[in-house]
């Protein structure tokens, strides 16, 4: 069997063989949103899974972003069968992934900050309320697209400083012009946008950049998590990579709105790979 787990910039596989030994696989990210099931198709087939034994591959369990509707569903089913000729396909949300690596069979507020973000209350089985993320262009506070768009936007009006700016177009040897396009022309604007969250990690202690993750991660907290009040906790646990890099500011913002961050994971794919072999 197959366990996939991903968003736009990467999705992370375990092929689970009979003999219950693992490989691991690291390709692109694809999104139903953004990709035909004809390009994604084309991503898995440029990996090296397709030489695996297709009794292997038959059964697929994927989480991924962009896997909350009908017609999102049946477009990352479509993709496997194409690529892998896969025949049991089962698509759930990377916020499942999340809150089933984070909590198992508990309770509590699960948490995503990566390329994008996305937040639910899970009752232990099923994520039993969600505030929706609404995407990169209508939401998506706190992600890595978020940070990158605001530095970027920033950036180009002229409301940073002098340093901050020089840093920026010397490390990445760009220009405005070069920045819409990838913005306004080329695919996955959120996966460029978030490309910057290193520039952005490297320089925490310049008081704007500093202010900038903050006031992200509050927006995160007071256009998402402060709904779940209405369940009584106060404990939210996080997977993904920004969650990961900005775990200070993170905690910090929690507690200003009166939650205990209880754990951060880059990814909840290993303990994913457990509940499915287990099962």
């Amino acid at each position: 069997m197959i366990i996939a787990e991903g968003g736009s910039t990467k999705l992370d596989l375990v092929v689970v063989d009979e003999q219950n030994e693992e490989r691991r696989y690291s390709l692109p990210g694809i999104n139903p949103f953004y990709q035909s099931v004809e390009e994604m198709a084309a991503t898995l087939k440029e990996s090296k899974i397709k030489c695996e034994k297709e009794s292997v591959l038959k059964n697929v369990y994927y989480y991924g972003a962009g896997c909350a509707f009908e017609e999102q569903t049946k477009a990352i089913k479509e993709s496997f069968k194409l690529a892998l000729h896969s025949e049991n396909v089962e698509v759930e949300s990377d916020l499942l992934a999340a809150a089933r690596g984070l909590f198992g069979h508990g309770k509590g507020i699960a948490a995503i900050l990566g390329t994008g973000s996305n937040s639910g209350y899970y009752d232990g089985e099923k994520i039993a309320d969600n505030v929706s993320s609404l995407g990169f262009m209508l939401g998506d506070e706190g992600s890595g697209g978020y940070l990158g768009k605001r530095l970027v936007s920033d950036i180009l009006k002229g409301l940073t400083s002098p340093e901050i700016t020089t840093k920026f177009f010397q490390e990445y040897d760009t220009s405005k012009e070069e920045i819409m396009e990838n913005v306004y022309k080329k695919p996955f604007p959120n996966r460029y946008l978030a490309s910057f969250v290193p520039f952005i990690a490297k320089n925490i202690e310049n008081a704007y950049i500093n202010t900038l993750v903050m006031n992200s991660f509050r927006e995160f907290f007071k256009r998402n998590i402060v709904h779940y009040g209405i369940y009584d906790t106060k404990l939210i646990s996080f997977v993904g990579g920004v969650a990961q890099q900005f775990k200070r500011e993170l905690s910090l913002v929690a507690l200003q709105y009166g939650y205990k961050l209880q754990e951060v994971q880059k990814s909840p794919l290993e303990k994913l790979v457990e509940y499915h072999k287990t099962r």
